[in-house]
């Protein structure tokens, strides 16, 4: 692994602050997704 960042904390810094950008896009989209999954469950009655 060349690229990896060699100090560790700032690695884990990067890496939360990565997270926490995904888990407000995955909050985001949560809603349609089970709206969908609504929507086919209904169709398929």
């Amino acid at each position: 692994m060349k690229g990896a960042t060699v100090d560790r904390l700032k690695a884990e810094r990067k890496f939360e602050r990565l997270r926490a950008k995904l888990e407000v896009k995955i909050e985001r989209v949560q809603p349609k997704i089970k709206a969908l999954t609504n929507l086919v469950s209904e169709r398929k009655e």
